[in-house]
């Protein structure tokens, strides 16, 4: 399987500037850990209390609940992987003439739509995780609240960051120039 955005269509601005693969990797590490720590965690204790208790009833006890975990855990972790790669598939945004266009998600699909003179702010920020891979997210600010949880472009390179910075910055000031609609 080949991993790519269906969902940009050539010409448009996800087509020029790629969300990376690295981002399906970061979402997936970042999305099972916990998984993985409830395991190690089951585990551990099922050892100690075979090793250091030493009461073999509660170490079979825990055993199966320590089996139970490690499927909820694989089974939660397949999840993970599907749910990213359908969400990095399906991900689109635009530059267009007058506005910001994206659509995300998986289960819940979000669109948005923000005018360029509605941005007061643009910024690239990294994670933890996004530092590691090289991977950078275009946040876009505007006085609504839900601009903070959905108006960025997740998982871009250096490069494609800053251009894509760039242009929204040049077009947000020349559109602020221009009398609002109303005003």
């Amino acid at each position: 399987m080949i991993l790519r955005q269906t969902s940009c269509i050539p010409g448009t601005t996800c087509s020029v500037f790629p969300l990376e693969k690295r981002k399906v990797v970061k979402k997936v590490i970042s999305g099972s850990i916990a998984y993985f720590f409830l395991v190690v965690f089951f585990g551990a204790f099922a050892l100690s209390l075979k090793f250091f208790i030493k009461d073999d009833a509660a170490f079979r006890a825990m055993s199966g609940v320590f089996f139970f975990a490690a499927i909820f855990a694989a089974i939660m972790i397949a999840y993970v992987i599907i749910r990213e790669v359908c969400y990095f598939r399906d991900y689109f945004y635009d530059l267009k003439t007058d506005e910001v266009v994206i659509r995300k998600g998986f289960i819940s699909r979000v669109e948005l739509s923000l005018a360029y003179n509605k941005i007061q702010n643009v910024y690239v920020d990294q994670d933890v995780f996004d530092r590691s891979l090289g991977l950078y997210d275009v946040h876009l600010e505007t006085a609504g609240l839900f601009s903070g949880i959905h108006a960025h472009i997740d998982g871009v390179n250096a490069e494609n960051a800053a251009k894509l910075r760039d242009t929204l910055m040049a077009r947000t000031k020349q559109s602020s120039g221009q009398p609002r609609a109303g005003v």
